[in-house]
C-alpha cells in the first residue's frame, strides 16, 4: 500500500511493528439431538418409503421439527443430573443406569425435546447409534398411566379431588372366570385409605 501511495512510509512502518490480531469466528452453539434426528428419519421412512437419508443430507427434502433447542438442552441436562444423583444413592448402578425423556407441548402434543439415553454410555458417545429408549425401548408405562385413569374417573363424576381411595391389592378377572390377576404396589406395602387429591 505504501509503494502505491495509499499510505505513507511512516504508516507502513507503524503497521509492521503492530502484532497481527486474529479474530476467531464465533460458532453458534449447537444442541446435539441425535435421538430427534433418529425419530425424524424413522418417520420419514414410514411416510415416504421412496425417500432416503441421502435425500435429506443432499437437501432434496427438508424436514421441520417442533423440537425447541433450549428445551432439548434442559431435558439432556435434567436426565444427566438425575441419573448422576441416582448413582450417588446407588453406587452399584454406576455406569449401568439409563433413562429417557420426552417433553410435549400441552396444547397440541408437539414434541419439544426427546432424549433417548445418556450423553455417553460405557465410554461411547450416544451419537454412535445406541438404543433410542424413547421409541424403541419396550417397557411398562408404570405411573404414566395414572393421569389417564384419574382423568377418566374425574370425567365420569365418580371421583373428585377429595375422594378417599383404598391403597390395597386388587384382583382383576381374566374374563373367563378361571384366573385372576393380582395387582399391587411394587414394594408390596399398602397404606390403607388415602386422599388422592392435592394436599
Amino acid at each position: 500500500m505504501a509503494a502505491r501511495g495509499f499510505i505513507s512510509r511512516d504508516q507502513a512502518q507503524r503497521a509492521r511493528q503492530r502484532p497481527i490480531e486474529t479474530v476467531t469466528q464465533r460458532k453458534d452453539k449447537t444442541i446435539e439431538a441425535s435421538v430427534v434426528v433418529d425419530t425424524v428419519l424413522d418417520e420419514l421412512k414410514m411416510r415416504r418409503a421412496d425417500l432416503t437419508e441421502e435425500d435429506l443430507l443432499q437437501g432434496r427434502v427438508q424436514v421441520y421439527s417442533t423440537v425447541d433447542a433450549r428445551v432439548q438442552q434442559m431435558a439432556d441436562q435434567a436426565l444427566e443430573h438425575g441419573l448422576l444423583l441416582y448413582e450417588k444413592r446407588h453406587p452399584s448402578a454406576r455406569g449401568l443406569i439409563q433413562g429417557s425423556v420426552v417433553v410435549l407441548r400441552n396444547r397440541d402434543a408437539s414434541i419439544l425435546a426427546e432424549t433417548g439415553g445418556r450423553q455417553s454410555y460405557k465410554e461411547r458417545s450416544r451419537v454412535n447409534g445406541d438404543l433410542n429408549r424413547v421409541t424403541k425401548s419396550l417397557r411398562q408405562p408404570g405411573s404414566a398411566m395414572k393421569p389417564i385413569v384419574y382423568l377418566a374417573a374425574f370425567r365420569k363424576g365418580a371421583f373428585n379431588l377429595d375422594t378417599v381411595v383404598p391403597d390395597e391389592p386388587i384382583s382383576v378377572s381374566d374374563g373367563g372366570g378361571l384366573n385372576a390377576k393380582w395387582i399391587s404396589n411394587y414394594a408390596g406395602q399398602f397404606k390403607g385409605m388415602m386422599l388422592r387429591g392435592p394436599r
